[in-house]
């Protein structure tokens, strides 16, 4: 069987919550007192004695953090200068090194150079001695 609903109007609704309201207070007060009665006393100032310390150990860990973090940053600014400055003395040392290796192949097609000029000259000696 469906039920009929009936529109509820202001005035109802403010003498429903006047009646109700007081004794929902008075119920939560006394379940509190209950409950605060079962707990120590002790036991409160523990809580927030270990609510306190946790939060000053959030604190120091976060300024730990935020220490680390910095000396960290300013590390990776050192690292990231210094990987720089190494690179361009290798590569330095990298055009050193081609330009050495240049000259020095220069050298040695000179000097192969100059071994094919005495042995052109040996073969025209043989040459000539074999015409003698």
């Amino acid at each position: 069987m469906p039920q009929a609903t009936v529109p509820v109007d202001e005035t109802t609704l403010d003498v429903l919550q006047a009646r109700l309201y007081p004794r929902l207070e008075q119920a939560l007060l006394a379940s509190m007192r209950r409950e605060r009665e079962r707990v120590p006393p002790y036991y409160e100032q523990f809580v927030g004695s270990e609510i306190r310390r946790l939060e000053e150990a959030i604190e120091y860990n976060g300024q730990r953090i935020e220490e680390t973090r910095e000396r960290l940053e300013r590390r990776i600014e050192e690292l990231r200068l210094y990987i720089e400055e190494t690179r361009e003395q290798l590569e330095r040392r990298i055009e050193e090194l081609r330009l050495y290796i240049d000259h020095r192949f220069t050298q040695v097609d000179q000097r192969f150079a100059q071994v094919d000029q005495r042995f052109a000259q040996m073969d025209q000696r043989f040459a000539q001695v074999d015409q003698r």
